[in-house]
């Protein structure tokens, strides 16, 4: 996968992460960003991500804090962790590509009212 993404040169043992703004760049030809959790629940850090590059977040219910940041069909689509109804939720946002963009930025837009960013987090935790 990382010589597909053109980041073989970057997998090293201590350096594995690119920028913010490359995240970005990577994401943008994306539909959506979609976080399904096999078996844990957790932050999901790809839907952040995935909300900077202003892009659609599809979850499931199951999926932890991520189910704070999407507001159902407002900024992406959160369903019952079952493929058919998963499945459904992509060919929503296949077919809607208007309604699918402005999720998007819906997205991103919900990030910045929360105050999700890197300078927020650290001043939080130095306080």
């Amino acid at each position: 996968m990382t010589r597909r993404l053109g980041l073989e040169e970057r997998v090293t043992i201590e350096y594995r992460w690119i920028t913010e703004e490359e995240k970005i760049e990577r994401i943008a030809p994306a539909l959506a960003v979609a976080y399904v959790p096999l078996d844990e629940d957790s932050y999901g850090y790809p839907s952040l991500e995935g909300s900077h590059a202003n892009k659609a977040i599809l979850t499931t219910t199951d999926s932890g804090g991520v189910t704070e940041l999407v507001t159902d069909s407002m900024n992406g689509y959160i369903c019952a962790p079952e493929p058919q109804v998963l499945a459904e939720a992509m060919d929503r946002l296949f077919l809607d590509r208007p309604r699918t963009s402005a999720m998007g930025r819906a997205a991103y837009q919900r990030i910045l009212d929360l105050g999700i960013t890197w300078d927020n987090v650290i001043q939080k935790l130095l306080t």
